[in-house]
This record gives structure tokens, sequence and C-alpha cells, in this order.
């Protein structure tokens, strides 16, 4: 397995973790400082600490979740990694599916040789 697989893979659970306890202050070492989520209908979240922001705003709504994500490929292009996958969220307590859809992050290496995500983009799966 490719070293960044690994990498990216372990910063993906410390963010399956942020997700589930809530805790969003964990983001700031999961986005990269100029991260941005371009959301549904064309909305594009900009900065880690808009992000944070947006996140926290979704964990009131919903409360905290288990994500699942099944990474279906990679590809490498200078200092970035393009992810594609899937994802689906859980309610923790009756275990139930209450969302699902796809995603492609582009994850960006920062100075001290880590991953951050750059930019996200996730959209629902509908049918």
């Amino acid at each position: 397995m490719e070293r960044f697989i690994e990498e990216i893979e372990i910063v993906k659970e410390e963010f399956v973790a942020a997700f589930a306890s809530g805790d969003v202050s964990k983001f700031n070492n999961i986005y990269d400082i100029n991260g941005e989520i371009l959301m549904d209908g064309g909305l594009v979240i900009r900065g880690v600490e808009e992000i944070t922001i947006k996140i926290k705003k979704f964990l009131d709504l919903i409360g905290p979740s288990i994500i699942e994500a099944e990474s279906l490929d990679y590809w490498e292009h200078g200092d970035v990694v393009y992810e594609k996958g899937k994802f689906l969220l859980r309610n923790p307590k009756t275990k139930k599916v209450f969302h699902t859809g796809c995603y492609m992050i582009i994850w960006k290496v920062q100075r001290d040789g880590t991953y951050r995500i750059y930019r996200e983009i996730k959209m629902d799966i509908v049918g």
C-alpha cells in the first residue's frame, strides 16, 4: 500500500472519531487552513474556521453520528492526492442508516509531511 494511503486513513479515522464525539475542535487538524467544502446546491464553505462552524451546526442538528467511509480509488498528482469514495451516516443508538452519499476529497501535503483535506465534495445518493 502506498504510504499516502496509510497516512490519509489515519486522518480519516480522526475525522470519524471527531464526528462521533461531536468534538469539532479536532477538525482544525483535519482540514487544510485554506480548505473548502462544496455543498449540494453550490454553496462553498471556505477556511477551516468556517468549516468547523458549519460542522458544529450540522452536529447540533443531527447529533454525533457514526460515519462509515469506503475509499474506492486514489490518484496522486504532485503534492495532492485525489480520493473517490462512498459514505453513510448511522444513528449511534439505533444503528439505522439515515444518509448515504459519495465523495471526492483532495488531500494536500502539509509542510510537516502530513495530509489534510484541501477540497471536499459530497453528493447524496438518490434512488
